[in-house]
Order: C-alpha cells, then structure tokens, then sequence
C-alpha cells in the first residue's frame, strides 16, 4: 500500500454550520495570544536579566528562557 499526501478533497457534508467551523483559522486567538505572551516574556526575561554579571545567572536565565518559549510551544498545541 503506497502512502501519499492527500491534495485534493471535497467536503461532501452539507451543514452550512460545519463547512464555516471547517474554515476557521487554527490554533484557536487563545493558544495564539499565550504562544506570544510566552515568548515576549522569555525574550523580555533574557534581555533584563542580561546585565547580571554572574555565570550562574546567565546560565538560568537561559534555562528560563528555553522554558517559558517550550511552555508557549506546549501551549499553541
């Protein structure tokens, strides 16, 4: 059985209430506005932190950072 990827397609359901559902956009203005709030505190969080002259802090702020931007990647699934 070959796989292959499905270009053509045509929805044979007739409920107008469906066919608009289907044409909304994806992800939803909720993942999409917590995936940008995450992301502009990481990046916000690693520029005010920066300054901090220690190693250590610089290596958290980077844990930080790497965590808020998986939590608005896990966030927008």
């Amino acid at each position: 059985m070959e796989k292959s990827l499905v270009t053509q397609y045509e929805c044979t359901n007739k409920e107008s209430r469906i066919l608009v559902d289907m044409y909304k956009s994806f992800p939803s203005g909720h993942a999409a506005l917590g995936f940008y709030l995450f992301t502009f505190v990481a990046i916000y969080s690693r520029f005010r932190l920066s300054s901090a002259s220690s190693h250590w802090s610089r290596a958290w702020n980077g844990v930080l950072s790497a965590c808020l931007l998986l939590l608005a990647c896990l966030n927008a699934m």
